[in-house]
This record gives structure tokens, sequence and C-alpha cells, in this order.
């Protein structure tokens, strides 16, 4: 019994493994099978969905005309074994306005054509006078003729060279920060005309009302530069008018520093200051067209008949009577050779720093 035991035990392994055997056998056959009858099915249709941001950078016409080859070809009843789908999927992302592109066949036959767009989030114009558009990323994005994108404009971006480096695109991603703040903020939005790029790649706003320049450096503590600068419009521009000053610095932590400019230049109707900044204020963006056609770089001579630096807005815990105090009294010359910020020296002594809370 032991021997016909063992024997028996044999042949049931045996048949079990051949059972085995031939399921696998037929399932590969059958998926075989299956994959020729789908390579030989015929494509049914094509399906495109374009998701991002609504505006529509990029048109089902224009995923179409890519798809076939600019029209000298047919998907539709072709059979899809013939349709490369990496290929098609690298000729879209090819596409500068596309992020990402998915094509895949469903059960029906239907080429799904799901594309995510890049998002514009500033215009720039070069040195040398070229414009595009960059998205969060700091991917350059080209001019659409038809569909003009209105955003902030960035002027004197030294960003020519088709290839850029690793402090071009980091320069890239802060003009897109800023652009994104002050997109989010409608009275920035309508208080700066453009922003131009310096040749220390630090940011300079250039107000749509007055003479004169808002400096802010970097992207860094963009809240506490916007708020201060806030500040400055509320409660200096309306005593002392828009061109008092040449230049309003806010790369200082904790205070505007202002540049003045002669007497005769400054003389304005301070009520009229007062009463646009009050519009400027209640206004929205609520409808904006991109009509520029080529920024002007603001001129980088020297600021005229400079005659004081002074402390304007003072750390928010000094309170108002500092910000007046130094709106209203004069101070002296800066001294030669003070070093600039980002250069590792000290700021420019303020002429009336903030008075201390009794």
């Amino acid at each position: 019994m032991g021997d016909e035991g063992k024997r028996y035990g044999k042949w049931r392994k045996i048949l079990v493994w051949g059972f085995w055997l031939l399921v696998a056998a037929g399932g590969t056959t059958l998926l075989v099978a299956a994959i020729r009858h789908q390579n030989r099915a015929l494509c049914k249709s094509v399906r495109i969905e374009i998701s991002g941001t609504g505006r529509r950078m990029v048109d089902s016409a224009e995923l179409e005309a890519i798809l076939t080859d600019q029209h000298t070809r047919h998907l539709v009843g072709t059979p899809s074994g013939s349709i490369s789908i990496r290929r098609l999927e690298k000729r879209i992302g090819d596409n500068p306005w596309v992020k990402k592109a998915d094509l895949f066949f469903d059960s029906k036959q239907v080429l799904w054509v799901k594309v995510i767009e890049r998002e514009p989030v500033a215009r720039l114009f070069t040195q040398e006078g070229s414009s595009f558009y960059v998205d969060l990323d700091g991917a350059r994005l080209p001019l659409k003729d038809y569909f003009p994108v209105p955003l902030p404009v960035f002027t004197s971006c030294p960003l020519d060279k088709r290839n850029w480096n690793g402090p071009d695109t980091a320069l890239a991603r802060e003009i897109a920060a800023l652009s994104v703040y002050l997109q989010g903020h409608p009275f920035w939005m309508n208080m700066v005309q453009q922003v131009d790029v310096n040749d220390a790649r630090q940011f300079e706003l250039v107000p749509a009302v007055g003479d004169y320049v808002l400096r802010i450096g970097d992207t860094s503590d963009l809240d506490r530069k916007f708020t201060r600068l806030k500040v400055f419009y509320e409660r200096v521009i309306p005593r002392v008018g828009w061109n008092k000053y040449a230049v309003v610095d806010a790369r200082y932590t904790g205070e505007i520093i202002g540049v003045r400019r002669d007497a005769q230049s400054a003389s304005i109707d301070t009520a009229k200051a007062a009463a646009l900044l009050k519009d400027l204020i209640e206004q929205g963006r609520t409808a904006m067209r991109d009509t520029v056609v080529r920024a002007a770089p603001v001129p980088r001579e020297p600021v005229p008949d400079i005659d004081s630096t002074r402390s304007l807005v003072p750390d928010e815990g000094a309170g108002a009577a500092a910000a007046a105090s130094g709106a209203a009294h004069s101070a002296t010359k800066p001294a030669a050779g003070a070093p600039k910020p980002g250069s590792g020296g000290q700021k420019p002594k303020a002429v009336l720093p903030p008075k201390k809370k009794k």
C-alpha cells in the first residue's frame, strides 16, 4: 500500500501541474488573441479634453493638426495597432503650452487625448526687445497673437538667450511669484504700471501715477514690503503729493526710505493726489486688456538733484506720528559710497529714525 500511495501522489502532482500549465497556456492564447483583435480594430473616434486655466491657450483644432500631421492622415478608421500612442504624446508635449499629455484607447476604440495646459502668470520684455510669457514653473511661453493675456508686465529682463541656466530660471520663478502677488491684490494691479528688472536682477515698480520708482529688491517678505508701501500711500502721499520723492525704497527691514528730488519738480496739488489715491483704492481691475506692443524699460540714469534720504514709514509698531514726522522734516545728503542693499554692507542711515513709544 505504501508504494501504491506514493505512485498515486506522484501522478496527482503531475495532473495538477498539467492542469495549471494548460490554464496558463489558454490564458496567454486568449490574451494574445484579444490584443491582436484590439490592434486590428479600427479607431472609431477621437475625443480631446483640455484642462487648466480656462484661457484655452491650446485649442482642439491645434491639437487635431498635431495628431493628423497637419491633416495629412486620418486617425478615425485606422487600426489602433498602427497608431503610436507614445509618438503622439511626445509630439503634443513638444507644444510649449502643453504641460502634460495622456493618450489612450478605451474599450470602445475611442482615442482619448487629455491635455493639461500651462498657465501664464507674467509677460516679459527682454533687454533686446523680445517678449514672451512665463508660468509658475518659470517655463518660457510664446505669445499668442490672436489671444493676448492681461498680465503684469516686466521689462528689461536679462533673459534673451534661449537656453536658461540656473540663475535665469530662478529669476523667471521670482518674476512669476511677484506677478501672482500683484494679481492677488487689486490695489497694486491698479497702481503698478510695469515692473523693471535692474542690473542686479532686483525689482523696481513703476507706478501708474507719479514720476518715481518703488524699489522692493527681491521677492522675500513681499507681504511686509507691500504693507509698508500701502501705509506710505495712505499717510505720506496725501501730505506731500506724488512727485516729492524720486525713489521710494522698501528693501530695508522695518521702514521705507525716501530719496527726495528738488523742490521745484516736487510741487503738486496734494488734495488732488489724495483724491486720485482714493479712486485707485476703490477701483478694481475687473476688465483688463493686454494691449502692450513694447514696454519701455525704466531709464537708469542717476536720480538728479537728490538732496536727502529719509525714513518715511517706520516699522508697524512705531505708529503714524513717526511717519508724518519723517515726511515733514529735511535731512542731509547721504554719504558718498554708502553700501547698497544686498551688497553685504549696512543700509543708509535713516535721517529721521522711528520714534519709540513712550
